[in-house]
This record gives C-alpha cells, sequence and structure tokens, in this order.
C-alpha cells in the first residue's frame, strides 16, 4: 500500500470557502486549481539533496584516503578529522556489498532489513560503495521534486520537466481531481520515497500555506475593489 502524508487542511478549507465568493470557478475547479498550485508550490520548496547535507550524513572517511563524493568536496571536517561511516550508512554499504545494488529504501529511513548487516568494511570498500550510494540518492531526492511537477501538471499547470524517462516512477505521479460530486482532490508522487524523505510533509504543509496566503492576498484585493466600486457608484 502506498504512504500517505497527512495534512491538517482546516484553514486551506475555511479560506477556499471565502475565495469562493469572488472567483467565476465553481468549487470543484477551484479546488483542482488550487491542487496544482500546491503540487507546483511542493516542488520549490522540497529539499534537495545537497552535497553538504549529504556528506554530513554519510560521514564518510577513512583514516589514511578521506576519499572524495560526486559533491567535489573532501569528508573532512574544518579541523581536518576525519570521519568514520555512521550505522545507517555501515549497515547500506554492507547491503551493497552482499547484493551488488543499493537498497531501495528512502533517504534516511533504516528499514529492518538493514538492521542485522554488520561486519568489517575495508576503507577502499567504504569509499566505493559510499560513493555510488550517495549518487543514487541525490538522483532519487531529486525525482521527489520532479514527481510534484508531474502532479501539478497533471492539474493543469504549465511546467517544464526535462528528459524525465517513463520508465521512472516520478514520470507516472498524478492525482484524483475533484468533482461536484466528491469535492475532494489527492496529489499522488510516485516517486520512490516521497512520503518518507525528509522534507517532504514540511514541504507540502508549506506550499499549501502559501497557497492559502495567496488565496487571502486575491481576498483581500477584491473586497477592496468592491468597496471602492460601491463608493463610486454612492452606494452605503
Amino acid at each position: 500500500m502506498p504512504g500517505q502524508l497527512t495534512l491538517d487542511t482546516r484553514a486551506f478549507a475555511a479560506t477556499l470557502k471565502d475565495y469562493m465568493a469572488y472567483t467565476r470557478k465553481d468549487v470543484a475547479e477551484a479546488l483542482n486549481h488550487q491542487a496544482g498550485n500546491i503540487a507546483h508550490r511542493a516542488e520549490e520548496f522540497q529539499p534537495r539533496a545537497s552535497a553538504a547535507k549529504m556528506d554530513a550524513m554519510l560521514k564518510v572517511g577513512g583514516k589514511n584516503s578521506p576519499g572524495t563524493l560526486k559533491s567535489g568536496k573532501q569528508s573532512k571536517n574544518k579541523r581536518n578529522q576525519t570521519f568514520q561511516a555512521s550505522d545507517y550508512v555501515y549497515a547500506v554499504i554492507r547491503f551493497y556489498l552482499k547484493y551488488g545494488k543499493m537498497p531501495p529504501f528512502a533517504y534516511g529511513v533504516m528499514p529492518k532489513k538493514l538492521a542485522g548487516l554488520r561486519g568489517k568494511i575495508s576503507d577502499l570498500q567504504l569509499h566505493a560503495a559510499a560513493k555510488k550510494y550517495v549518487n543514487a540518492k541525490k538522483s532519487s531526492i531529486a525525482y521527489i521534486a520532479v514527481g510534484w511537477l508531474m502532479v501539478a501538471r497533471f492539474f493543469g499547470k504549465q511546467v517544464s520537466v526535462a528528459k524525465l524517462s517513463a520508465k521512472g516512477w516520478a514520470y507516472h505521479s498524478d492525482g484524483i481531481k475533484a468533482t461536484p460530486q466528491n469535492l475532494t482532490a489527492t496529489l499522488r508522487n510516485f516517486s520512490r520515497g516521497a512520503d518518507k524523505a525528509p522534507g517532504s510533509l514540511q514541504a507540502l504543509d508549506s506550499a499549501m500555506r502559501s497557497v492559502v496566503s495567496d488565496m487571502q492576498d486575491h481576498i483581500a484585493k477584491k473586497m477592496t475593489e468592491r468597496a471602492v466600486k460601491m463608493a463610486l457608484a454612492g452606494k452605503p
């Protein structure tokens, strides 16, 4: 069963109700329009796997060969001290060495399947696997943001997605549009880890708050315009 992210939508629902007095759209159309806006904003708010964050989490390094990641940065701190792998990365690398591939789990998540993987890892094995892991996970997290763009496109937004393969899960991200009979819009990001990656829930919440703020600005603007027209017409 796909994972879910649950948001408190009460402020959104209340604002949308007020917004309906100042739009020509029906409720379902307005809901789908704003759902597309939320998905588009979620792409902007979705945290990327920055080099600094990824390096900090992996803490890759050996006593004699600190290693260089895709970011081009050495895994040493400002005091020139090298790091050893964290328990999480240790387990991931053991998985890679055992199965010859990276585990299909979200960045930052320690599934039970990895918990028992322990054992000695040489520096060369550590660096080779860790670099492959970094590069794979950077791409994985980037696809979560792309998934939000595909959801926004589904809801009618004009978005640009460069060279996205139809073989990937992100490409198939979509939604379920609201109808007059069912006033619920569902955003579906099928990118792997979209429901577990750090920052996904915050990205959606920030996107929704941003859309609510825009609707409130629109309402205030229309109320002012209406008041000015009534004043010019001499109405009390």
